[in-house]
């Protein structure tokens, strides 16, 4: 059996926003698990992780992030903030950055990674307007890291016909670290927002689903 497909969040200290994202990613592998079939389940067809660009390393998530990931109705036991690293970039089929600064450091720590690294919202968008073009990824079936690698490709290829946004700062996540429950909510929203529409694209591009 071959190795899952492996998705890297990224933020700062890997206390807040990234085990958010990495969370709620893995809330929404397996819902689609539970509508494509038992190879999107996390641990198996795909893996979610998680690391920082100047990690707490040890340390759990804030008891702030805990409560978001809860409320979202995912798992937040058992994190362990870690420092990114070359290898665990290079390692990962798609790396998502909670900001634009993020990309450009992971960019810098492991430059063979550029074509795989998006902002979490920028590769939700970029896979929407790849599912409402008609993008199929040809002869394969529901294999998650068969798509997922096509799906990575295509996006990079696809970076620069996308509508861009309004305000380039929109793919960038809030960080709610020491501030107040509002900016907590708003992270929340973001990363939450974000990832309904990735996996609202990944129902659409997965070969036999409408």
């Amino acid at each position: 059996m071959s190795a899952p497909f492996t998705v890297l969040t990224v933020c700062t200290g890997n206390i807040c926003r990234s085990p958010l994202a990495e969370r709620l990613l893995v809330q929404g592998f397996s819902a689609l698990a539970a509508q494509a079939g038992p190879a999107w389940t996390p641990g198996r067809g795909v893996a979610v992780a998680s690391a920082g660009v100047a990690a707490h390393v040890g340390e759990a998530m804030t008891p702030e992030t805990a409560a978001l990931v809860a409320a979202a109705g995912g798992d937040p036991a058992g994190h362990i903030a870690r420092q990114l690293t070359p290898r665990l970039a290079e390692e990962a089929g798609l790396v998502l950055a909670l900001s634009r600064e993020h990309r450009a450091r992971v960019v810098s720590l492991a430059p063979s990674v550029n074509r795989r690294t998006f902002a979490l919202g920028e590769f939700a968008r970029i896979a929407g307007w790849l599912a409402d073009s008609g993008w199929e990824a040809p002869g394969l079936e529901a294999v998650p890291g068969e798509l997922l690698a096509r799906l990575v490709e295509e996006a990079a290829l696809s970076r620069g016909l996308v509508p861009p946004l309004d305000d380039p700062a929109q793919d960038d996540v809030v960080d709610p670290y020491l501030a107040g429950p509002e900016v907590y909510a708003l992270t929340g929203e973001q990363v939450s927002r974000a990832a309904a529409e990735l996996f609202a694209a990944l129902g659409r591009l997965i070969p036999g689903r409408d």
